[in-house]
C-alpha cells in the first residue's frame, strides 16, 4: 500500500477557519474565563451570609464588591469574545453584567453567590472547549435562575441565543483543534490490512447477532433477543475500538466508543431500536473496511457520517467529528513496523524489553497506559480457554494480536514475540470443543502470567519474568505438535517435545523419604530480580520513570525543589512583610507623638507671638495687626514641624495600603505556589488498578498452591496515589493476600461444612482519608486464632503463662518478626515473614497496621499510610534554647491540661474525652532536660497544652507541651546523608523567621521511645534460620536465587565462583549449597570435590543447576558428590522440592 497524502485542506472549513484566529486569541479567551474566578475567591459564605442584624451594612458592602469584581472580569470576557467573533457569548455576559451592575439585594447574597460560582464554572469549560456543543445552552439557560434574571432572559431570548451559544462551542472546539495541529502519524500498512479485516469481521458479527433476534417472536422475548443482540453488538464495537485506539488512532476510537454507548442505550430501551438503525448497522461495517482498506477523504466522511445521523439517542458530537477527520488527515502509510520473530533457535536478546530510544513519545506513553489491562484481561480469558470455551479462544486471540501490533508499533521485541506465538497457538486451538489437557492449559496459564510480567516491567511496575525463553520454546513447540497432530490438544501429552528442548530433572539414586515432604516454597512470591544473563536488561521497577513519564521523573523532582524552595522564601517573605507591618505601626506612633508635640508648640508659640504682636504694632501705626501678619524664626520652625509630621502621618498611611496589597499579593502568591507544588505532584501519581494484574495474578497463583478456592473484589481501584508509594506497598498487599488464602481461607469441604460458599472472598478495598491513604484488606475466612497465636507468644518468652492479654494486643504479635502460629512450613507460609514483611515495609513508609478478627467470619487488616504533600501542617514549639516543628499527623486533639488523675503506682494519666490517658512530657520523649521549654526568668508563664495522639498500635497517650504555637504549613527537608536515621525525625523545615526546626513525627517518636519488649527473643529466633550458599557467575542469577531461598526461610550468602564461595564457607558454614557447573577460576565439580574433603562441609548437600543435560555432565557432578542435578529450564516447586527433601534427611 502507497503512503496516503494528506488532504489540502479546504478553505471553508471551520476549523481551519477557527485556528487562522491564531492562538493568542484562544488564549485570551480562556485567560478572560479563569480571571472571573478572582472576584470570588474572597466572597466566602462568611462575608455574604451569616451577619448579625446590626452587621446587614457589612453584608451589603460584601455583596457588592464581588458583584462589581465579577462585573469588571466580564467586561474584559466581552471583548475577548468579540475578537473571535462569539456571538452568543456576548449576548450571555452582556445580560449577566448588566445585572450585576444594578441594584444590589444583600438578601440575596448568598443565593448569588452559589449561582455565580455554577455560571462561571460552565463558562470556564465553555472557553477551553471542554463544554459540549449540546450542552452550550446552559450559559445561559442558567440565569434564569440566578435572583433577578427570570425576567431579563426572557423566552424570546432564549433560543436564538442557546442556539449561537451551540455555535460559539463549536467555533472554539474548532479553533481548539487547529491549534494544536498534531504531528503525522506513521501506522503500517500491515496494521491498516488487520484493521480492514477486523471491520469486515463486525459487520459479520452485526449480522448474526441481529440475526438472533426474529420478530416473529412474541414481543417480550423478541425485545430480550434484540437487548442480547445489540450488547453483543456493544461488545464487537468496543474490541474494534480498542485496535484502533492502540495504533494510535485515539480520536477515532472515541468515535466508535459512542457507538457502543449507543447501542447499549438501545439495548436498555429495545422499543427505541427501528429500522434506520437496523441500516446504519449493515453499512458501519463495510464502509470502516473501505476507510482503513484505502484511506481517502471520501472513505472517511462515509464512515465518519454514520456516527452523526440524527437517529442515534446521542449523535457523535461535531467536535469529535473534526477530531476523527482530522487524526485521519494526518494519517501516513508506511511499510510495516514489526519486528520479525526468529523461525528456529531463539535466545535472550530476541526477548528484549527495551524500549527503543527513537520511539514515537505518544505511542509509547499509549502502550504504557495499555500494557496492564490488556495483559489482565487476556489472563482472564486465558482462564477460560482452558475449559475449551471457543468464546474465550477467540477473545484472548484478538487480545493477542492488539498487543502484538502495539509491541511491534513501539519495539518491544520481547512482547511482540511472545503474543505472536501464542497468537498462533491460539489459531490452532480454535477448533476446541472440550477442555484442554492440563499440560497445554498450564502452558497457557505461563504464557498469559509472562506477558502479564513482561507488561508491568516495561511499564515500570515490576521485575522481569524469571524465565521468558522457556516459557517460549513450550508455547513454539506446542504450536509445532499441533501443526502436525491437530487432535493433540485433548490427550494429555507432554508440552515439550525433542530432547534438544526438554528440560530433564535427574536425580541421582537416593533413599526415599519415609513420607511425602511439603515443599517449602512460595511459588506465589515474585521477588525482584533480573532474568537469567540478560542481553538487553529491561527497566528495574521505578527506574523507567523516565522512560514514559511526559517529562523526565528527574525534572518533576527538579521542579519540587524549587516548589518547596519558593514556598520557603515565601513564608520568609511574609514574615519580613509582617515586621515591616510591625515597623509602620512603631512609625505611626511616632508621627503621632510628634503631630502632638508640634500643636503643643505651635499653640506655645501663637501664645507667645501675640504679646510680641502687640508690642510691635504700638511701635509702628502704619499696618493694622489684620492687615499684615509677622513671624519670627520660631514661629516658622513651629509651623515646619507641624508639616512634617503631617506629611509623615500621609506616608504612613500610605505605607499601610502599600503593606496590606503586599500582603494580599503574597497570600495569592501562596495560594498559586501550593497549586503549583500540588500539580507538580500529581504528575508522580498513578491509579491502583495499574497493579491489579499482579495482585490478581498472586491469588491465582495461591489458590493454586493451596487447594482453597478464593475471588478478589476491588474497591476504589480509581484512588490515585503516588507512584513510589504505590510501589513500596505492592509487595506487602502480595502478602496479605497470600495470608488470606493460606490462614483465613478455608477448604471448600470446610466451608460447606460450616454453611459457606465454597470459594471464600478477599475485598480490598482503598480510599483517601485526609492526607492518608487506607487500604483495607478483609476475607470471610476463619479469621486469627487467637488461642494458637497466645500460645506461640507465650512460647517464644513474649507473654508469661498466666499473663492476662486483650484481644487487640493478640492480634498484633502476628506481626512481630519470625511469629507463626504453623507447626510446619507450607508453599506459602509457616517461616514467620509474611505479616512482618507488610509492618515493616508499612512503618517504613510512616504508615501503621491494624488487625481485627472475628472467628468464624474472617480477618480485616487496614493498612494506613501518609501521602505525600505539597506542605506538612505542623505545630511549631518554641524556647530560648530549642524550636521543634511537631507534625499532626495522628494528632486527634489539642486539650486544655486540666484533668490529671494518678494510679495506684503513681504513674500520673490525663483524662482525655475517650478515658484515661498515659502522660508524656514532650521533654522526656525527647530526652531533653525538664526546663529545655521553660519561659525565661520574669516572663510572663507559658501555657501548656496536651496533645492526644494515637500510636501505630491504637492506643492514645496525652503528650503535655509547653505553649504550642499555631499550626501552619511547612515543607519537609530531608536531613543530610551522613547523619544517621534518628527515629521520630522526619527531616527539617526552614521557618518564616529563618529558623530550622526538626519535625517530629509524635506517633514514631513515642513507639521508638517504648521500644520492643519482644526484640531479644525473636531475634533469636531469626538467628536459627539456615544458610544456603548461591554459587554463579551470573549476577542476575544470584539475585534471582537468593531472592528465592529467603522466601523459603534461609539467610542468603553469594559467591561469583568456587573461590569466593570456600571463603564464605570458612565464615559460616552453610545447610545448603545451590551451585552452577561452569564458572571462571573454580567451577562447581571443583568446588563441591573441596566440600566433600572437609569433614564440616561433608554432609551439606549440594544442588547443581546447570544447563549442561548430557550423561557425561551428569556422571561428572555425581561423581564429585553432587546430591540433585537439574538441568535448565527447571520449575520453582520442583526444586523447592527437592530442597525439603535433602533437609528432612539431614
Amino acid at each position: 500500500m502507497s503512503p496516503t497524502p494528506n488532504p489540502t485542506p479546504h478553505p471553508d472549513d471551520p476549523a481551519r477557519r477557527a485556528a487562522a484566529q491564531g492562538d493568542a486569541r484562544l488564549d485570551a479567551l480562556d485567560a478572560a474565563a479563569v480571571g472571573l474566578l478572582e472576584p470570588l475567591i474572597h466572597a466566602t459564605d462568611a462575608e455574604v451570609v451569616g451577619h448579625a442584624p446590626q452587621e446587614a451594612a457589612g453584608a451589603a458592602a460584601a455583596v457588592a464588591s464581588w458583584r462589581t469584581g465579577l462585573a469588571d472580569a466580564l467586561g474584559r470576557l466581552a471583548r475577548a469574545a468579540l475578537e473571535l467573533e462569539l456571538v452568543g457569548l456576548g449576548h450571555a455576559v452582556g445580560l449577566l453584567r448588566a445585572h450585576l451592575l444594578g441594584p444590589v439585594r444583600p438578601e440575596d447574597g448568598a443565593l448569588e453567590l452559589a449561582s455565580a460560582e455554577g455560571w462561571v464554572s460552565d463558562a470556564i469549560a465553555f472557553c477551553s472547549g471542554q463544554l459540549p456543543a449540546s450542552e452550550a445552552g446552559s450559559l445561559i439557560e442558567r440565569l434564569r435562575d440566578w435572583p433577578g434574571m427570570a425576567a431579563r432572559v426572557s423566552a424570546d431570548l432564549l433560543g436564538p441565543i442557546s442556539a449561537r451559544l451551540r455555535q460559539d462551542a463549536e467555533r472554539i472546539a474548532a479553533a481548539t483543534l487547529a491549534a494544536m495541529q498534531p504531528a503525522a502519524l506513521e501506522v503500517g500498512a500491515d496494521e491498516l490490512e488487520m484493521l480492514a479485516e477486523a471491520a469486515g469481521q463486525l459487520d459479520e458479527e452485526f449480522a448474526a447477532a441481529l440475526a438472533e433476534a426474529d420478530p416473529a417472536t412474541p414481543a417480550g422475548q423478541h425485545e430480550a433477543q434484540l437487548a442480547d443482540a445489540l450488547e453483543a453488538a456493544a461488545d464487537a464495537v468496543e474490541r474494534f475500538a480498542n485496535a484502533v485506539g492502540f495504533i494510535g488512532l485515539e480520536p477515532v476510537a472515541a468515535v466508535l466508543e459512542g457507538l457502543g454507548a449507543n447501542l447499549l442505550t438501545l439495548a436498555r430501551e429495545p422499543p427505541r431500536f427501528a429500522a434506520r438503525h437496523r441500516e446504519l448497522l449493515a453499512q458501519l461495517g463495510p464502509a470502516w473496511a473501505r476507510l482503513f482498506g484505502a484511506p481517502s477523504p471520501q472513505a472517511t466522511a462515509g464512515a465518519l457520517a454514520l456516527l452523526e445521523d440524527p437517529a442515534w439517542p446521542r449523535p457523535a458530537a461535531p467536535e469529535a467529528i473534526a477530531a476523527a477527520r482530522h487524526r485521519f488527515d494526518t494519517l501516513a502509510t508506511v511499510g510495516t513496523r514489526r519486528v520479525a520473530a526468529a523461525e528456529e533457535a531463539v535466545d535472550e536478546s530476541e526477548l528484549s524489553l527495551e524500549i527503543p530510544f527513537d520511539a514515537d513519545r505518544g505511542v509509547v506513553e499509549n502502550l504504557l497506559r495499555e500494557l496492564p489491562a490488556l495483559s489482565a484481561e487476556l489472563s482472564a480469558c486465558i482462564e477460560r480457554v482452558g475449559a475449551g470455551s471457543a468464546e474465550a479462544i477467540a477473545s484472548a486471540q484478538r487480545i493477542a494480536h492488539t498487543l502484538k501490533g502495539s509491541a511491534n508499533t513501539v519495539g518491544v521485541r520481547g512482547i511482540a514475540l511472545l503474543t505472536h506465538q501464542l497468537e498462533d497457538l491460539l489459531q490452532l486451538l480454535a477448533p476446541a470443543d472440550a477442555a484442554l489437557s492440563p499440560e497445554l492449559a498450564g502452558v497457557l496459564a505461563d504464557a498469559a502470567d509472562c506477558v502479564a510480567e513482561m507488561s508491568e516491567s516495561v511499564a515500570g511496575l515490576g521485575a522481569p519474568p524469571r524465565q521468558p525463553l522457556e516459557v517460549l520454546r513450550s508455547v513454539r513447540d506446542w504450536t509445532n505438535r499441533l501443526l502436525q497432530q491437530p487432535d493433540a490438544w485433548r490427550a494429555p501429552v507432554p508440552p515439550v517435545i525433542g530432547a534438544e528442548q526438554a528440560a530433564p530433572i535427574v536425580e541421582p539414586v537416593v533413599e526415599p523419604a519415609a513420607e511425602p515432604v511439603e515443599p517449602v516454597v512460595e511459588p506465589v512470591i515474585e521477588p525482584a530480580a533480573e532474568p537469567a544473563e540478560p542481553v538487553s536488561p529491561p527497566p528495574e521497577p521505578g527506574a523507567g520513570a523516565d522512560e514514559w513519564l511526559r517529562v523526565p521523573a528527574s525534572l518533576i523532582e527538579r521542579l519540587l525543589a524549587s516548589a518547596n524552595e519558593a514556598a520557603i522564601l515565601l513564608s520568609q517573605a511574609q514574615e519580613q512583610a509582617l515586621e515591616v507591618d510591625r515597623m509602620r505601626a512603631t512609625l505611626r506612633m511616632g508621627t503621632d507623638q510628634l503631630q502632638d508635640l508640634a500643636g503643643e508648640l505651635e499653640r506655645l508659640v501663637d501664645v507667645r507671638g501675640t504679646a510680641l504682636g502687640e508690642r510691635r504694632a504700638r511701635e509702628s501705626a502704619h499696618f493694622d495687626a489684620l492687615e499684615l501678619d509677622e513671624y519670627d524664626d520660631l514661629h516658622m520652625v513651629s509651623r515646619r514641624i507641624a508639616e512634617s509630621g503631617a506629611d509623615g502621618r500621609l506616608i504612613e498611611q500610605t505605607l499601610g495600603g502599600t503593606v496590606a496589597a503586599l500582603r494580599d499579593s503574597l497570600s495569592q502568591l501562596e495560594r498559586v505556589q501550593v497549586e503549583l507544588r500540588e500539580a507538580a505532584l500529581q504528575t508522580r501519581t498513578v491509579r491502583v488498578d495499574m497493579v491489579l494484574p499482579r495482585w490478581r495474578r498472586t491469588v491465582r497463583q495461591a489458590v493454586r498452591a493451596s487447594g482453597h478456592e478464593a475471588s478478589l473484589q476491588v474497591e476504589g481501584e480509581s484512588t490515585e496515589i503516588d507512584t513510589q508509594l504505590l510501589q513500596a506497598l505492592v509487595e506487602p498487599v502480595a502478602h496479605l493476600l497470600r495470608n488470606a488464602i493460606d490462614h483465613g481461607i478455608e477448604s471448600p469441604l470446610q466451608r460447606q461444612a460450616l454453611g459457606k460458599p465454597p470459594a471464600g472472598s478477599i475485598v480490598l478495598g482503598f480510599a483517601r482519608e485526609g492526607a492518608d491513604l487506607v487500604i483495607d484488606c478483609s476475607d470471610d475466612g476463619r479469621g486469627l486464632d487467637l488461642h494458637a497465636v497466645r500460645d506461640r507468644a507465650v512460647a517464644l518468652g513474649l507473654l508469661d503463662a498466666g499473663e492476662r492479654c486483650d484481644d487487640a494486643t493478640l492480634a498484633r504479635f502476628v506481626l512481630l518478626p519470625g511469629f507463626s502460629t504453623r507447626a510446619r512450613a507450607t508453599q506459602l507460609s509457616g517461616r514467620g515473614i509474611g505479616l512482618d514483611v507488610v509492618n515493616q515495609a508499612v512503618r517504613e513508609q510512616r504508615g501503621t497496621v491494624d488487625i481485627s478478627s472475628t472467628p468464624g467470619e474472617g480477618m480485616r487488616v487496614r493498612l494506613r499510610v501518609p501521602v505525600r504533600m505539597a506542605a506538612l501542617p505542623v505545630i511549631v514549639v518554641r524556647s530560648d534554647s530549642h524550636v521543634l516543628a511537631l507534625a499532626v499527623r495522628e494528632v486527634e486533639q489539642v486539650l486544655s491540661p486540666e484533668r490529671f488523675v494518678d494510679d495506684a503506682d503513681g504513674t500520673r494519666r490525663f483524662m482525655g474525652t475517650s478515658g484515661p490517658m498515659r502522660l508524656v512530657r514532650l521533654e522526656d520523649a525527647l530526652g531533653l532536660p525538664e526546663d529545655a521549654f521553660a519561659p525565661p526568668p520574669g516572663a510572663q508563664p507559658a501555657a501548656p497544652a496536651v496533645l492526644q495522639v494515637r500510636l501505630p498500635g491504637g492506643e492514645r497517650v496525652a503528650v503535655l507541651v509547653a505553649e504550642p504555637g499555631q499550626t501552619r504549613n511547612v515543607v519537609v527537608r530531608p536531613l543530610a546523608a551522613f547523619l544517621p536515621p534518628i527515629p521520630g525525625i522526619e527531616g527539617a523545615a526552614v521557618l518564616g523567621d529563618g529558623a530550622v526546626a526538626p519535625v517530629v513525627d509524635l506517633p514514631v517518636l513515642l513507639a521508638a521511645r517504648e521500644g520492643a519488649r519482644a526484640a531479644p527473643a525473636l531475634e533469636a529466633a531469626r538467628r536459627a534460620l539456615p544458610v544456603c550458599l548461591v554459587v554463579d557467575d551470573s549476577v542476575s542469577v544470584r539475585r534471582t536465587m537468593e531472592n528465592f531461598v529467603r522466601d523459603l526461610g534461609f539467610q542468603a550468602d553469594s559467591a561469583a565462583d568456587g573461590i569466593e564461595a570456600l571463603e564464605c564457607v570458612a565464615r559460616r558454614v552453610p545447610a545448603l549449597v545451590l551451585a552452577d557447573l561452569e564458572m571462571p577460576r573454580m567451577n562447581g565439580v571443583e568446588l563441591v570435590r573441596a566440600l566433600r574433603e572437609k569433614p564440616a562441609t561433608r554432609s551439606v548437600p549440594v544442588v547443581m543447576i546447570t544447563s549442561r543435560s548430557s550423561e557425561k555432565h551428569r556422571q561428572l557432578a555425581l561423581d564429585a558428590g553432587v546430591d540433585v542435578f537439574l538441568t535448565k529450564p527447571y520449575t520453582e516447586d520442583a526444586l523447592a522440592s527437592h530442597i525439603a527433601r535433602l533437609l528432612e534427611r539431614r
